[in-house]
């Protein structure tokens, strides 16, 4: 379900000619890229937060719009947030770094870039793994 609804955003601008400049293919791939990082992230961390809540849907939901808006806010949280404070928002997944990648592609260097989608593919693998141990550590 997520590659169609990541197709879909990015062919959808495209289409419908939004963009200023002609993209480069190498802009569509991470863009697809970071579409789908953004896709999985999203999908581990519904089913997460439902699994480990252990409570109603509709609870769910709201912790999931909690998690994910400040996920997507974490720049601007961290601006004010005492320094000693800042490491709170590695526990976050990274959709602020994703995005903001995403909107800055063209100013990022090889380097920057790998950091910048590399650490969200670390954190899609590392919630994978807690995903499929969950069920098993619940058993114990």
């Amino acid at each position: 379900m997520a590659v169609p609804l990541a197709l879909a955003a990015l062919y959808y601008p495209l289409i419908r000619g939004a963009f200023k400049e002609n993209a480069s293919l190498q802009q569509l791939v991470v863009s697809l890229y970071g579409h789908l990082l953004l896709a999985l992230l999203g999908i581990l961390l519904a089913y997460l937060v439902f699994e480990l809540s252990g409570i109603k849907l509709i609870s769910t939901l709201g912790w999931l719009f909690i998690v994910l808006a400040l996920s997507l806010a974490a720049f601007s949280i961290s601006e004010k947030l005492p320094e000693s404070l800042r490491w709170l928002l590695w526990v976050l997944p990274p959709a602020s770094s994703i995005m903001r990648g995403l909107t800055n592609f063209d100013q990022l260097d090889a380097l920057g870039t790998a950091s910048t989608f590399g650490f969200p593919f670390l954190s899609v693998i590392l919630l994978s793994i807690f995903a499929i141990c969950l069920p098993r550590l619940r058993k114990q």
